[in-house]
């Protein structure tokens, strides 16, 4: 069971004889027997789930049981009932309270361990903010901008963060690595301890005799954890945050992206120079809103837009792509196989953008073809709309 969140994530589209619900608002009211797949913008799983849990959403909530894994994307994801198995959860805000059978991996901008939280296995997280009140049986390594410990952990500890706090009990040999590391009145260390900081360390009487030792060598590892780098939690944090994204922009525009991609084909150089107006013309436009005075909010409302459409543009670039060969290839590809290989062409492109000057053309030309198409589809349906009502 230790790597089956992963093999869900690969083989997902071929386990359709699962329960699969993708809507705005999701509620589960009654027990489920199998596992079970869910997509919108708020879930709330308020009875048991007699099998795995793979949901994304902005808002997922967890007020059952689990008997298997959970594995979770959204903004804010929040574990209340117990969980059989592993727990993988990638959102801006997780929380956990209630009891997780074995491992818990998380990656987002706060993670919250509450008091009530009993972790069987072991807690891997990346994270600006990581605090843990509750206890972990396992080991926990956890990178972040800031972590605070004042529950317990059972076995080997391995942080490194800007500052890390520990008022807790942590019995394992313990790694700390922190420009500020701050040690509380209830800190204890139970075996050896391992250490550097930027600035001097008092640990009191928490390491129960044994002499920390400070570790010149470890400030390497500061430099090389959290998000800086595109490192291992870089792109586990992407991967699961594209899931989420991906799945929801199937949900609200999957229909639409469909109808536009027939058009592609035959429309590619009226949909990039499209692309390519907007790309440019937004920009001057906001400026000229901006410069009128009048304009100001109208301009602000532009900007605000054209920046989150930069944002999202490769996920729906890659949507748009994948919902093109489905229908040139005359394919009947599920939503979730849609969204896997969406998600692959995700990265494809995130991969390619790594190289200079190539990645930022496929980029610009990718973002301009799939704006263009939208507004060129957008264009045909009011047209089409206007000689309705003219033929009436």
């Amino acid at each position: 069971m230790k790597y089956r969140s992963l093999l869900l994530l690969i083989f997902a589209p071929c386990m359709l004889l699962a329960q699969f619900e993708a809507k705005e608002q999701l509620k589960i009211m009654e027990d489920q027997s199998d596992d079970i797949y869910l997509a919108g913008q708020t879930i709330n799983i308020d009875k048991q789930v007699n099998g795995d849990v793979v949901a994304a959403a902005r808002t997922v909530n967890v007020r059952d049981s689990v008997t298997q894994d959970i594995l979770v994307a959204g903004a804010e994801v929040s574990i209340f009932g117990f969980v059989g198995d592993d727990i993988r959860a990638s959102a801006g805000s997780v929380l956990i309270e209630g009891e997780v059978g074995d491992d818990v991996i998380a990656f987002g901008g706060e993670i919250k361990i509450t008091e009530d939280a009993l972790i069987h296995g072991n807690l891997i997280v990346f994270g600006e903010k990581i605090i843990v009140e509750g206890i972990v049986e396992g080991e926990m390594r956890a990178s972040g901008s800031e972590i605070q410990i004042t529950g317990t952990v059972g076995d080997k500890a391995q942080l490194r963060a800007d500052e890390i706090t520990i008022s807790g009990l942590l019995k394992g040999e313990s790694e700390l690595v922190a420009n500020d590391l701050l040690i509380g009145e209830g800190a204890r260390f139970m075996k050896e301890v391992s250490y550097w900081s930027d600035t001097p360390v008092d640990f009191k009487n928490s390491t129960q005799g044994k002499k920390p030792r400070f570790d010149v060598g470890l400030k390497k590892k500061l430099r090389e954890s959290g998000f800086s780098v595109p490192g291992y939690g870089f792109w586990l944090f992407y991967i699961l945050s594209s899931f989420v994204v991906i799945a929801l922009l199937n949900v609200l525009l999957g229909s639409f992206l469909a109808n536009t991609s027939e058009k592609i084909r035959e429309e590619l150089s009226r949909d990039l120079g499209y692309g390519i107006l907007y790309l440019l013309g937004v920009p001057i436009l906001v400026v000229l809103c901006i410069i009128t005075i009048i304009g100001v909010p109208v301009g602000l409302f532009l900007l605000a837009g054209y920046l989150f459409s930069l944002l999202f543009g490769h996920w729906i670039a890659a949507l748009l792509l994948t919902h093109f060969l489905n229908n040139r290839n005359e394919r009947s590809w599920s939503f979730w196989t849609i969204v896997f290989l969406a998600l692959t062409t995700t990265i494809i492109i995130r991969l390619i953008t790594l190289f200079p000057i190539l990645g930022g053309l496929v980029s610009l030309i990718l973002v301009a073809v799939t704006y263009g198409a939208i507004a060129n589809m957008l264009l045909t349906q009011r047209k089409k709309k206007l000689s309705g009502l003219n033929s009436l």
